[in-house]
């Protein structure tokens, strides 16, 4: 099977679901209505009818859904929960248009010529159990079948029965390599793109970590991306699925238990440290997981928020460790009044190589009397763009926050992602801080120099504010 995820991508969920909505409220209006002026048995046979084909409808949803937010293989919770949320409504919608058009229609009890009595129109409270059992059933079964043969994912277990060796370890004959994507960095690349779940200890691996990777064999760049501060490491996938799709192979490491108390968590000098371990893994380890030649000569370190300061203090204790750097509304914190964290920035070294900042118009707005900025002044990518050297970039989102670039879904962030101020269009910001992403790499780890031009230009789906040195 084939899919074109931007082609999928372009599909609005809101346009889905109004369309999907109005074919089963026009169902349940032909079916209801049925009962006034057909035949028993006909109006009979439309109702069943409609009911089977609000199924059909809310299957072909649920693909388009699954196909949209890339459901990968063996998220069950989750194809469970999307198969009842686009069955269920439907569901419900056709029989109550379908009740409220037949409640003028008179109950009798009409025979058939073959002697049978039947209802003369549906009553809801009468035949709801069946439908909503078949409904569930159906519901079920989608979800369940969908993630056991989702394209968006293979399990870590079976890639590794299938890989046991790498696959095109071959360098490119190029010194520099030929850019690998060429097309608009705002719009998902052509690479197909594979997630792999790897947990700590598996091949030696320091930390547990998702890897996002192109399947066509080639080589390519290597993007090592830092989570921030007590979020976890599958919160970016849109994001870094959009970055690898463009022929990236990302890394996203996941520090620690992003759950619990805020106060237990290892500081940044620690995360610091346990990123430069998982740099010393990656060259005999990281071909075999993915199957294609990862270049780590040209690797480029990202971070979110406080991913962004571990990633300054890496490229500190090492400058030769990574080729470019970028920081998405970076924070170089001190950890809150009783954290004591040393900062990043005083007396650092200029990093050498290009840099691209992001910042948030809303990070720095305090929520509250009672809160705290996310992206405080004095801590943010102000500082850290004026940290950086010649070739940087500084990009700032207007009407948005700190958070709004992570996944439309992320169980059990609870409080931690609602403290921060949010814009109105997530989605546009996902896209806007994938391109953003997506360009700067091109540039500065494919050689494709034309990327740069979405830096310097304002073509970004949001209202940005683009600065450079």
């Amino acid at each position: 099977m084939t899919f074109s995820p931007l082609s999928i991508n372009r599909l609005r969920p809101t346009t889905v679901r109004t369309a999907t909505w109005g074919m089963s409220s026009g169902l349940g209006l032909l079916s209801g209505s049925a009962f006034a002026w057909a035949a028993i048995d006909r109006a009979w046979a439309i109702y069943i009818g409609g009911f089977f084909s609000t199924l059909a409808i809310a299957v072909l949803t649920m693909v388009l859904r699954s196909m949209r937010e890339r459901l990968q293989r063996g998220e069950w919770r989750r194809g469970v929960f999307l198969g009842c949320e686009t069955v269920l409504p439907l569901t419900t919608l056709y029989l109550g248009v379908a009740a409220l058009i037949s409640s003028g229609v008179p109950f009798n009890r009409i025979p058939l010529p073959s002697g049978a009595l039947i209802a003369s129109k549906p009553i809801l409270l009468n035949i709801a159990p069946s439908f909503y059992t078949t409904s569930l059933a159906l519901a079920l079964v989608l979800g369940l079948l969908y993630v056991r043969m989702s394209p968006f994912q293979a399990s870590y277990r079976v890639l590794r029965r299938q890989r046991k060796s790498p696959v095109n370890r071959a360098r490119s004959a190029f010194p520099y390599p030929r850019p690998l994507s060429r097309g608009n960095p705002y719009q998902v690349g052509h690479s197909y793109v594979l997630t792999l779940n790897v947990r700590e200890g598996e091949y030696g691996a320091p930390v547990p970590m998702q890897i996002h990777t192109p399947q066509e064999p080639g080589t390519y760049p290597v993007v090592l991306f830092l989570h921030g501060f007590m979020l976890a490491n599958a919160y970016f996938s849109t994001v870094l699925r959009h970055l690898s799709s463009h022929g990236f192979v990302v890394i996203a490491p996941q520090m620690y238990e992003p759950e619990g108390n805020p106060l237990g968590k290892p500081g940044t000098l620690h995360e610091a440290s346990l990123a430069m371990q998982l740099l010393d893994w990656l060259p005999d380890h990281l071909d075999t997981l993915t199957g294609v030649h990862c270049d780590l000569e040209r690797l480029g370190i990202a971070g979110h928020s406080r991913g962004g300061k571990v990633a300054w203090l890496m490229l500190k204790e090492d400058p030769t460790c990574a080729v470019a750097f970028a920081g998405i509304d970076p924070v170089d914190g001190v950890g809150g009044p009783w954290g004591g964290e040393p900062r990043a920035l005083p007396n650092s070294a200029a990093f050498p190589w290009p840099a691209l900042i992001v910042g948030t118009d809303l990070g720095q707005v305090v929520p509250s009397p009672f809160g705290s900025a996310c992206a405080p002044k004095g801590d943010n990518h102000e500082q850290f763009f004026a940290a950086c050297a010649a070739r940087t970039w500084h990009v700032v989102v207007r009407d948005h926050g700190h958070l709004d670039m992570l996944d439309a879904r992320t169980p059990r962030c609870w409080w931690r992602c609602g403290v921060c101020l949010r814009g109105k269009h997530p989605e546009r910001m996902r896209q806007a801080i994938g391109g953003l992403l997506a360009a700067f790499f091109m540039g500065s780890l494919q050689g494709n120099q034309h990327a740069y031009r979405y830096l310097r230009q304002h073509l970004a789906p949001l209202p940005v504010q683009i600065k450079s040195k």
